[in-house]
């Protein structure tokens, strides 16, 4: 089966990110998938899940980071066709109302060019803050199928891989606060706790994608075990899990994970974890390699091309 990864889906009149998928072009696309392919159903999905026993031409779609355009947009289309999605929920913003580092950097690029960004980012890092530029994994593995300027691409590659986890909250507020401010951005970013419990009523999946979106690679396993069971123990908490429960690495990619991850997943009850991966998910993955199941952009596909947002 193709696995699709979503992350923003908007319209143009709303608060804009860098890139977003414009809801037109998701039905579009929905519709695509509905006709060329077998858009899988609500109760199939589990159903063959369970079996083992999905088609090359099965399509299951699933989104990232737990956006109010999933509640407001998304899940309205998918209901009408009682298709089946996975939404990765980062629990941070639920239990924080704060917003997470790497949604504050689109914030940023959605207002300001690139270039500004990195030369304020310069100003207020140093080199021991920057301990993992010289990883390769890192440099050579990220936003390469993104359709951004190479500016855009090396500011996140700062802010999101090179720069210390412990530091990067600071210096990306420092740069707001002088810049933009954020004030009450989170209120209409992210889903609250009512919004995922009508996602549960209504049949669709939540999943874990840890409390605050860190790249786990990077992270000692202690404390990739505070990040993933937090988020875990709060959405049981909230009772928004299914019985069958699935995680999504944050930014995702062979290079977000290790096999500590994996290890963590195992101990604490994650039967699923999704990657990013462009080919097929077969039947033998589902076996073999439960946390490190492939997954597409959906911009690899008709009508799936970004909404590309100029700096005002």
């Amino acid at each position: 089966m193709k696995i699709i990864m979503y992350h923003y889906v908007r319209t143009e009149h709303e608060e804009k990110t860098y890139a977003f998928l414009h809801v037109d072009d998701f039905i579009r696309q929905v519709d695509y998938f509905s006709s060329e392919f077998n858009l899988l159903k609500k109760d199939e999905f589990l159903e063959k899940l369970e079996s083992k026993s999905f088609a090359e031409k099965d399509v299951l779609l699933t989104f990232d980071d737990g956006f109010a355009d999933h509640y407001q947009h998304v899940a309205p289309v998918l209901d009408e066709r009682n298709a089946a999605g996975i939404f990765f929920v980062p629990t941070g913003p639920l239990k924080k109302q704060m917003v997470l580092d790497v949604h504050l950097v689109h914030h940023l690029l959605s207002k300001f060019p690139a270039e500004l960004l990195i030369e304020k980012i310069n100003k207020v890092v140093s080199s021991e803050h920057l301990s993992d530029m010289g990883r390769k994994e890192f440099s050579a593995m990220t936003y390469n199928r993104q359709n951004s300027s190479e500016s855009i691409k090396h500011f996140k590659r700062i802010v999101n891989y090179y720069l210390n986890i412990d530091c990067r909250s600071k210096c990306l507020n420092s740069i707001a606060a002088d810049l933009v401010g954020v004030h009450d951005l989170h209120k209409s970013l992210y889903m609250d706790t009512a919004n995922l419990a009508d996602m549960k009523a209504n049949n669709f999946i939540v999943g874990s994608h840890t409390d605050h979106h860190f790249l786990l690679s990077k992270l000692s396993k202690e404390v990739q075990e505070i990040e993933i069971v937090g988020s875990l123990d709060y959405l049981r908490e909230k009772e928004a899990l299914s019985d069958v429960v699935f995680f999504c690495y944050p930014y995702g990619g062979f290079h977000s994970f290790t096999k500590e991850t994996e290890e963590i997943l195992d101990d604490y009850g994650v039967n699923f974890s999704m990657n990013v991966e462009a080919r097929n998910c077969s039947n033998r993955d589902l076996e073999l390699t439960p946390h490190a199941l492939p997954r597409y952009d959906c911009n690899q596909f008709c009508f799936g091309k970004a909404t590309l947002s100029s700096p005002v």
